[in-house]
């Protein structure tokens, strides 16, 4: 069934789409929730910028010549864990830019600058909730079939044991009273 299974305690993460070995079927579409507490950002102020970076752990290319992923908005039903039916609450609307697999960068950060749609999901409290997911499943344009093959992206998450790899999100803003910048 759709979005009939989830993991929160991975040490790194994928979001991948992929074919069975029965034409023409789809074996799983998966996508990533991020949640950030972003509760710390308080008072009057502009928030100018956000970007959402993720240590990348591999990639895939077997049914599209350049798939890309991009940040969207979820709508998780709690903020401290996951259950299947989080799945339907990715949007798909593109927040932020689109990395292309030809930019997507293994062993090193990936950069996702959220856009003006990206900055309106900044929550001034106290949960930031972001998805990932692969550009051609938000639009539902998948790639062409070939047997057993897929697309996709991986990355460490938040349950990564090496801190310094942990997906980060840093908001820029303007305060009334001065300019700052927070990594959360």
């Amino acid at each position: 069934a759709v979005g009939d299974g989830y993991n929160e305690t991975q040490v790194y993460s994928q979001v991948i789409i992929r074919t069975s070995t029965t034409t023409p079927k789809w074996h799983l579409i998966t996508r990533y929730i991020a949640l950030f507490d972003t509760s710390t950002i308080q008072g009057k102020f502009i928030i100018q910028g956000a970007t959402l970076s993720l240590w990348g752990t591999e990639k895939y290319q077997g049914l599209s010549a350049n798939p890309e992923i991009a940040i969207y908005a979820s709508n998780p039903a709690s903020n401290t864990g996951l259950a299947a039916t989080d799945y339907s609450t990715i949007g798909v609307l593109i927040r932020s830019n689109a990395l292309k697999y030809s930019d997507y960068v293994v062993n090193g950060w990936n950069d996702f600058t959220l856009n003006s749609d990206g900055i309106a999901l900044i929550a001034r409290n106290p949960i930031t909730k972001l998805a990932l997911r692969l550009v051609n499943d938000a639009a539902d344009t998948p790639p062409s079939w070939a047997n057993d093959k897929f697309d996709g992206f991986g990355f460490k998450t938040a349950e990564a044991v090496d801190t310094s790899h942990k997906p980060k999100l840093v908001v820029t803003y303007e305060n009334i009273t001065g300019g700052g910048a927070q990594i959360i």
